[in-house]
């Protein structure tokens, strides 16, 4: 755990991000609430730039909603945060790059969430 103590708040936020999407705790999937949660934080901190913690968060949590492998349970929490994400990642998509990856996104999720 001392490795974690001298980590930066963005490395912090990335190592939890990978705990996420490998489900190492799966008796813990409030940690998925959790790290959405930080996420929000550090943008309102001026830590991390929204457009990267949306699109990153997006990510993580629609990689890991459709991985099999990992315990439904921690699956159907990754999918019950993806359309607030989905949503933050329109609403803030600024370039046409950033609108196309969100419309992506969404259409991918489109097939996990119906």
């Amino acid at each position: 755990m001392t490795y974690f103590c001298n980590l930066d708040d963005r490395q912090k936020w990335n190592f939890v991000a990978m705990r996420v999407r490998c489900a190492l705790h799966p008796e813990h999937p409030e940690m998925i609430d959790q790290y959405v949660q930080v996420a929000g934080l550090m943008v309102r901190f001026g830590k991390l730039d929204p457009w990267e913690a949306a699109a990153t968060a997006t990510r993580v949590l629609l990689d890991t909603a459709v991985d099999r492998e990992l315990p439904a349970h921690w699956r159907a929490r990754c999918r019950a945060n993806l359309p607030e994400q989905l949503d933050r990642m329109a609403a803030i998509a600024l370039t046409p790059g950033q609108r196309q990856l969100a419309h992506g996104l969404r259409e991918r999720a489109g097939v996990v969430l119906n």
